[in-house]
């Protein structure tokens, strides 16, 4: 539990912890209906919440269903805007009323309706609420989708993370796609394993907090089934991660940023298995790392807003809307492999 706790502030403090919310929202409570719910416990609803709870069994995807966006034919484009997008539909219309929709807007670019999309697709699986009412907001919800529907789960989780909306890439690199619907999304793993390694490295070096956290929380045993293999294992270069996010988040303009770090920085110094020798070079290459990638003043604005919109929603239903439209870098370009480092020799250590 102690172990969990340190991972579950680490993502705090980088402030990208949200990502979890994508399982883990609530249904508007605006949506519930004025009628008893007790009155409602017929047979027709009890078949509905079977087909909703019964997994869906993975098959040969139709190709034209693969709307999937590759990686590397990604390009280099302007950040994500909500004003050049219509306004997203409100949380409370029924997700098959507003799909085509949003999948259309997606394919044109718009990230904001990819991400919408798989917050809607993601409550149309969450567990069945205990409570009658609750059960038969989601009915409503979410009645007349199918297996087609589910399986675009994945694609528009993708093209939100790609268009450099950080919630969406620290839930995409986490893989809680995989564990939370299998059944919908095992066509597309395969695409996972070939892609999210070099989506992860491409995002780091382009200033991302959610992939720069990711690394340090498999530490304290969140699953990381992204990392590169050359990273995985790599106590130097996992360590010089953990002290570049100590000079960056000063630099950030939200809560997280109110010290400079210093604490944080000795205190990883005292706790770390490296040697003097080599704590100081994983030092210095997070001290060029936190210039080359993440200095630029505008993504850690944007970073800053995001963190404003998750502290504004806390004790109360956040608005999917809002996440959705806030907190973007540029879309993630392809970049050539990274080259792990590993820790020099300490001294005394046999060549």
């Amino acid at each position: 539990m102690k172990r969990l706790a340190i991972a579950v502030t680490v993502l705090a403090l980088a402030c990208v912890g949200g990502w979890f919310w994508f399982d883990r929202i609530p249904l508007p409570s605006n949506a519930a209906p004025k009628t008893d719910p007790a009155n409602h416990q017929s047979l027709e609803r009890t078949k509905r919440i079977q087909d909703i709870e019964s997994p869906i069994i993975a098959g040969t995807l139709d190709p034209a269903m693969r709307s999937i966006p590759r990686f590397a034919e990604t390009v280099a484009g302007k950040t994500y805007d909500a004003a050049d997008w219509p306004a997203l539909p409100a949380i409370d219309v029924p997700v098959l009323a507003v799909f085509d929709t949003l999948r259309a807007r997606a394919l044109k670019g718009d990230s904001g309706a990819a991400c919408r999309l798989t917050v809607d697709l993601n409550i149309c699986r969450a567990v069945m609420p205990n409570d009658a009412a609750g059960q038969l907001i989601l009915l409503q919800r979410c009645q007349g989708l199918d297996e087609r529907h589910l399986r675009e789960q994945y694609a528009m989780l993708k093209r939100a993370a790609l268009g450099g909306h950080e919630l969406s890439l620290g839930y995409y690199l986490s893989g809680e796609l995989f564990r939370n619907a299998p059944g919908a999304n095992i066509d597309f793993l395969d695409d996972y394993r070939a892609e999210a390694p070099g989506l992860f490295e491409s995002a780091l070096q382009q200033g991302s907090m959610a992939a720069m956290v990711l690394p340090m929380a498999a530490q304290y045993g969140a699953p990381t089934p992204f990392l590169p293999e050359a990273l995985s294992n790599n106590r130097f270069e996992i360590e010089s991660l953990a002290i570049m996010m100590q000079l960056v988040r000063p630099k950030l303009p939200f809560g997280g940023g109110r010290n400079d770090g210093k604490r944080e920085l000795e205190q990883l110094r005292k706790r770390s298995a490296l040697s003097p020798e080599q704590f100081a070079a994983a030092e210095r290459l997070a001290h060029q790392r936190a210039q080359d990638w993440y200095g630029d003043p505008a993504r850690a604005k944007a970073l800053g807003e995001f963190a404003a919109t998750l502290g504004s929603a806390r004790g109360s239903t956040p608005d999917p809307n809002r996440l959705c439209q806030v907190g973007y870098l540029p879309p993630i370009e392809p970049r050539e492999p990274m080259t792990w480092q590993e820790a020099p020799e300490a001294a005394g250590e046999s060549p």
